[in-house]
């Protein structure tokens, strides 16, 4: 399949599963229309982010194992099933359980999609500059879902915010089975059954945590936290004795790999309490609805697009090194500005500095953060290394979010968990100093070195 149309198609793949973020802006509607109490109603969003975050790993390790195009039409499928369900939904158990099936479908899609990609580019420029549109289409997929979840809601109904996916996936199916080349012939996988169940425990347990969290910590969340805990480190132990297990620790040897998922993890939380503070300040405090509050966050997203598609390139021409501080320094200015919203602020002083400044640091940080989690890994664990990406990013996220919240609650402000989030890019800063000054990628066995990569 020619180039022309391998990334473009692997990208809306992307772009479908990114845009489910509309449900948030519909979440008054399916309320009214379903009569979801409000102790309930977050876990529209929830079920989908716990599917997800907890199935992301095992379904990278899957594509690894069994093959990439295969997984991601399976994933695909189920997520396309998954969307016809939550719009056909008629009560909250039913809406809950397509979610969870969303989100269980883009935890083996977007993985294998993504693992596509960093295989069928070879290590250097032709990959960065890949990943740097994939990094770019994704925020577009995000900001799409946030600016016209309201609009669509308000126009055609709530159910159309999932029925709009299916034909979409439909077609994007078609085009998958009829223009991916099949899966290379591979000697038969086998799934570390023990290792996946334990690591998606931890994972579910963890998410959840952090999500009832939001809500004030209590003896729920304090127990979902320890069992998840528990859970992990037990699979800690189990991957180290196996033959064949479903994460080789020894990928985190990996100076780069280490770095970009720790690296995710802290900065995650910074972009979601932003959007999350800057979109409730904006409805709350200055009187926005949904459509406005997700119109006003369009600036930084476009920010972020915008720098994405450069930032591939710009990493090989400085350094991951230099492209983390810089985000993070970004990161800092963000919160810094933001810590002084007050009741009597206005959009254009109080929000539009930040939430931009926040998209700058987005945009400089996202594709190298890829690069560097998939650069020196070996062409049949790229499924692997995706997926554990992507949980950093999840888990992170949640936890960093749900953390950020609490203080915000107890302070009585956003200004309070703009401030304390300040720890983050310092973190992030001191993270980003421990790669060296210029790149010096580990080669991957049978990967082209980055100098031959990048005159392809």
């Amino acid at each position: 399949m020619s180039r022309l149309f391998f990334l473009p198609l692997l990208c809306l793949v992307q772009v479908l599963l990114m845009i489910d973020a509309i449900v948030v802006t519909a979440l008054p509607a399916i309320a009214a229309d379903l009569r979801v109490d409000e102790a309930h109603l977050p876990w529209v969003g929830a079920a989908y982010l716990v599917a997800f975050g907890g199935f992301l790993v095992v379904g990278g390790r899957t594509g690894d194992l069994f093959g990439h195009r295969i997984t991601l039409i399976a994933g695909l499928s189920l997520f396309t099933v998954a969307s016809l369900l939550c719009g056909l939904a008629d009560t909250p158990a039913l809406l809950f359980a397509g979610r969870a099936a969303q989100g269980l479908g883009a935890a083996f899609a977007s993985p294998a999609a993504f693992a596509l990609v960093t295989t069928r580019y070879p290590e250097g420029l032709a990959r960065n500059r890949a990943l740097g549109i994939w990094s770019a289409v994704g925020t577009g997929g995000t900001l799409a879902g946030s600016a016209l979840g309201g609009v669509v809601a308000d126009l055609a109904g709530w159910r159309w915010v999932f029925l709009i996916n299916v034909p979409a996936a439909i077609v994007l199916l078609v085009a998958v089975v009829l223009l991916l080349p099949r899966d290379p012939a591979r000697a038969p996988g086998r799934i570390d059954i023990g290792g996946a169940l334990l690591l998606t425990g931890g994972a579910v347990s963890i998410v959840t945590a952090a999500v009832t969290a939001e809500d004030g910590v209590d003896l729920t969340v304090m127990l979902f936290a320890v069992t998840g805990a528990g859970l992990v480190a037990a699979f800690v132990v189990v991957e180290r004795r196996v033959r064949q297990p479903i994460v080789r620790l020894g990928l985190l040897a990996n100076p780069y790999v280490r770095v970009a998922n720790l690296f995710t993890v802290l900065g995650v939380p910074t972009v979601h309490s932003v959007n999350w503070f800057s979109s409730f300040y904006m409805q709350n405090e200055l009187g926005m609805s949904a459509t406005q509050a997700g119109l006003g966050l369009i600036p930084a997203s476009a920010v972020i697009v915008l720098l994405s598609t450069r930032s591939g390139a710009m990493a090989a021409r400085v350094s991951v090194r230099t492209m983390f501080l810089a985000a993070a320094a970004a990161t800092a200015c963000s919160l810094a500005a933001l810590m002084f919203i007050t009741e009597g602020g206005s959009y254009w002083t109080h929000v539009l500095p930040g939430v931009v400044l926040m998209g700058v640091s987005g945009g400089l940080s996202y594709a190298p953060s890829l690069i560097a989690a998939t650069t020196g890994v070996p062409r049949d664990e790229q499924g692997l290394a995706g997926g554990m990406q992507n949980t950093s990013s999840q888990l992170g996220g949640a936890i960093g979010l749900a953390l950020l919240n609490t203080v915000a609650v107890a302070a009585g402000g956003y200004g309070a968990a703009f401030m304390w989030a300040l720890v983050l890019p310092v973190l992030m800063a001191l993270c980003a100093l421990t790669l060296p000054r210029r790149d010096s990628f580990p080669a991957a066995p049978g990967a082209l070195p980055a100098e031959h990569a990048a005159h392809h």
